[in-house]
């Protein structure tokens, strides 16, 4: 069970990591545009 918690928590930062990632590349691209 601390394996499964640990990797579902592993899995969360890098969500969390991916859409941080992606909101930042969106403001780039609309900076750009205005």
């Amino acid at each position: 069970i601390a394996t499964r918690a640990s990797e579902s928590e592993e899995a969360y930062k890098y969500l969390q990591n991916q859409s941080l990632m992606i909101l930042e590349g969106v403001e780039r691209i609309l900076k750009k545009d205005s």
